[in-house]
């Protein structure tokens, strides 16, 4: 620091240029780091007034750097989504502060059209009124989310197949083949009378063999649905 005298006597405190340097060098790397970060990232000021925005957030929007400057939240966000983001700026202007899970979903709107939705977290800046809001695009993460949500569908209307099918096969099919399977005993045993030719009787005993036989198979089947 340079003691400079001034014109009335006095002595003044001023940086010298290695400082100065040094200053530039420090804010250089911080806007190089900011604009490698994948979010967006928007300096506002109390009014939702956008200052400056990394690479990220040019990108995000489609604005050029030059652009933000006359831009506010009114502008870069879409109308169910500008009162979110006004008492979200709201709240954390207040003495609060920010919460740790004082994230808000979003939607964003392009320069030249179109709908971005975005998790948005916001912060003060300390010692001063200006605001840092971090965008984070979920457009990937809403499609994995609805590619879930497709495939938890498409799994119950699987269960509900499989459900149906075992139905019919328990109802449809085994019900009636143990009616079968039981008057071929009554025929076999001669409950209500003999049969007569001799050949009925090989025959019900063939009903009733191969009634069984199918039984077996079906109560697999649906052992195997089962698992």
């Amino acid at each position: 620091v340079l003691m400079i005298e001034t014109g009335d006597g006095t002595a003044e405190a001023r940086p010298n240029d290695a400082a100065l340097r040094r200053l530039e060098a420090e804010a250089s790397e911080l806007r190089a780091v900011l604009d490698t970060a994948t979010d967006g990232v928007l300096l506002l000021d109390r009014a939702g007034r956008v200052l400056t925005a990394n690479r990220s957030a040019q990108a995000l929007f489609g604005y050029d750097a030059a652009d933000f400057t006359e831009l506010s939240i009114d502008d870069l966000f879409a109308p169910e989504s500008r009162r979110t983001m006004i008492d979200y700026l709201d709240r954390v202007s207040g003495d609060r502060g920010m919460l740790p899970d004082a994230g808000r979903e979003a939607i964003g709107r392009f320069k030249r059209g179109g709908l971005v939705p975005l998790y948005v977290t916001m912060g003060r800046i300390e010692g001063g009124d200006r605001y840092c809001a971090l965008l984070r695009d979920l457009t990937a993460w809403k499609r994995t989310e609805e590619d879930l949500i497709n495939a938890r569908r498409e799994a119950e209307r699987a269960s509900t197949a499989k459900s149906e099918f075992l139905a019919k096969i328990s109802h449809e099919i085994r019900t009636p083949l143990n009616a079968i399977i039981g008057f071929s005993e009554i025929m076999q045993s001669g409950m209500f009378g003999p049969l007569g030719a001799e050949k009925y009787q090989e025959y019900c005993t063939d009903i009733h063999s191969s009634g069984k036989y199918l039984l077996d198979v079906i109560n697999d089947i649906l052992d195997m649905s089962k698992i």
